[in-house]
């Protein structure tokens, strides 16, 4: 079983206005909590006090894939408003012999000795869930000579993937991997697993090159989760290329370039995260692992600071209706005839509809009017025929009267 260093946490989560969450307030949260994750929060990590470890878990076990490396919390300190981990070689005379700094080489052991190497790696605690953006400012020593990764990424809380698993909602999110082998020691790649499938986890990355070693000096990266895609930068600059040849750029990386539905992103978004810091001794031979023969300088990574500002899903976010509508789904009193009618019709409203009852005397007063007006248009119809059978008859025998009176 690994062994953790569990402490007491002194990140801060403060009252604060996120700027991507709405404007709403974060909840409070004193020195020695992590963020609430049921609200919007931040999150910061400045590593300027002694004691700014307490609340990581800082890892104490071998490696699990090379047996010549332990991770160790030696090889993690805060020095001078930084988080540093070493990466460092040594030299011992038989196995079970303590790994420390008077011991540390970079030529390779003398045949006599056995070589081991110590590393380290810390976990936070639950720090974002949702919508988040997370800043993380570092710097990678690496020396421009093979063998060591170094590494700035998050987890959830669903088991990792395996060959055969596939109902996983596994979420890994690896803001930079930096490699230190020469040719790709001047990439920035980050990647996504999100799920499972039946060959493990299901990934997409992206690749930003600087075009020069990204080590040796500071950067910021960035990633940005939203309701679309996953937004990856390194100093504002956004990591769009793809992971291997010919480095088309891309769009950010959606669910679509996952090949998992939206519903499924979103709950796998939705988990809550943890940061994850570390270094590691490559032993993978694609990886450019370094050689007991080869010289092995002291290797560290930096790390100055820490932001994070997010808000959860709401129920509705995380399953929205599968058919927007502003119309009930349901009338507020069951009836099988519709509440509106589909054409015009003298009937009454049918009880419990939508229609106010206060209306029903107005509808009588306006059938009433309706009816008068049809029986003044019937009358006049009728009416005005026979006056003028009658005007025109009385002019005849006007006229017939003079003819006579002036014979």
């Amino acid at each position: 079983m690994p062994t953790f260093h569990r402490l007491r946490l002194t990140s801060t989560a403060v009252l604060a206005t996120s700027a991507v969450v709405l404007g709403a307030l974060a909840p409070v949260a004193t020195a020695s909590e992590p963020p609430v994750l049921s609200k919007p929060y931040e999150w910061t990590e400045d590593f300027d006090s002694a004691d700014a470890l307490d609340g990581w878990l800082i890892f104490n076990q071998p490696d699990y894939l090379n047996k010549n490396v332990t991770v160790t919390p030696d090889a993690v300190e805060v020095r001078d408003g930084m988080l540093v981990i070493t990466t460092a070689r040594h030299c011992i005379e038989k196995d079970g012999d303590p790994l420390t700094d008077a011991n540390i080489v970079e030529t390779p052991c003398p045949e006599n000795m056995i070589t081991r190497y110590t590393t380290g790696r810390l976990h936070s605690d639950w720090v974002a869930s949702g919508f988040f953006t997370v800043n993380v400012r570092a710097k990678f020593h690496t020396g421009g000579v093979k063998g060591v990764r170094s590494a700035i990424w998050m987890q959830n809380d669903q088991p990792a993937c395996h060959a055969g698993a596939t109902d996983s909602s596994y979420g890994e999110l690896d803001i930079i991997e930096h490699y230190s082998w020469p040719w790709r020691s001047k990439h920035s790649p980050a990647t996504v697993h999100f799920g499972c499938n039946e060959s493990g986890t299901i990934r997409d990355g992206r690749v930003f090159s600087e075009g020069k070693d990204i080590a040796e000096n500071w950067h910021t990266w960035t990633l940005q989760t939203t309701t679309d895609d996953l937004r990856f930068s390194i100093d504002g600059k956004p990591i769009l290329h793809e992971s291997g040849p010919p480095f088309d750029e891309k769009e950010h990386i959606t669910p679509a370039d996952l090949d998992i539905s939206d519903e499924k992103y979103r709950e796998i978004l939705s988990r809550p995260y943890r940061l994850i810091l570390n270094q590691y001794v490559e032993v993978k031979d694609w990886a450019h692992p370094a050689s007991d023969s080869d010289p092995f300088p002291v290797r560290q990574m930096f790390v100055d600071s820490i932001t994070l500002k997010g808000q959860p899903f709401t129920a509705e976010e995380l399953n929205p209706p599968t058919t927007p509508t502003d119309e009930p789904t349901t009338p507020a009193t069951p009836t099988d005839e519709p509440t509106t009618p589909a054409t015009p019709t003298d009937e009454p409203p049918v009880p419990g509809s939508s229609t106010p009852t206060g209306q029903n005397s107005w509808t009588l007063l306006g059938g009433a009017f309706t009816a008068i007006i049809g029986a003044l248009s019937v009358f006049t119809l009728v009416a005005l025929p026979i006056i003028g059978w009658l005007h025109s008859t009385v002019q005849l025998n006007a006229l017939l009267r003079s003819i006579s009176f002036r014979m």
